[in-house]
């Protein structure tokens, strides 16, 4: 089982909460079953948490997974744990891409002048064809922006579940 992914990518949502809106306090955050499947590359059995849990211990603290149910699972990340995602350096590009994000009058041109100061590759998404799509070489995330009624969103996917939703076809 892949631990070190999935808790990179809680880490990193972590940061990302934090340098959007701050975060003081314990944290919920809510996951596709299926994503947290993919980060770990095993199936999320009873067994699977508890490994998770005890990996993560040193990092976060006493993580809880709750509500496993209709696809979607919740995981707890104690006080403790946020404190100590939050006394780590921040990733220079998470900090431009939520600074970014934060600009009511951000573009997408914008966000190709970001994504250019960093290694990326770059597809169209097939049902969208105003959206971009990003992907930092050597990362395991995929960006999708897209502009409505001239605000720009994004959202982050693994590239296991942008591959499942729009083809193999996609980030090598």
């Amino acid at each position: 089982m892949n631990h070190h992914a999935l808790l990179r990518h809680i880490v990193n949502s972590i940061a990302e909460w934090d340098l959007k809106m701050g975060v003081s306090h314990d944290l919920w955050l809510n996951y596709p079953l299926s994503e947290v499947e993919d980060l770990l590359g095993a199936p999320f059995t009873q067994a699977a948490q508890q490994a998770f849990c005890d990996y993560a211990r040193p990092t976060l603290g006493e993580v809880e997974w709750v509500d496993k149910q209709d696809g979607f699972c919740r995981v707890h990340v104690p006080q403790a744990g946020v404190d100590h995602v939050k006394s780590l350096p921040v990733d220079p590009f998470l900090a431009d891409l939520v600074a970014l994000s934060k600009d009511p009058f951000c573009t997408l041109d914008q966000v190709d002048e970001l994504f250019a100061r960093y290694p990326h590759e770059e597809f169209p998404l097939p049902d969208d064809a105003d959206a971009r799509v990003y992907h930092r070489v050597g990362d395991d995330l995929v960006y999708v922006f897209d502009s409505d009624d001239g605000l720009v969103e994004y959202h982050r996917l693994t590239v296991l579940r942008f591959r499942r939703l729009y083809g193999e076809q996609y980030v090598r």
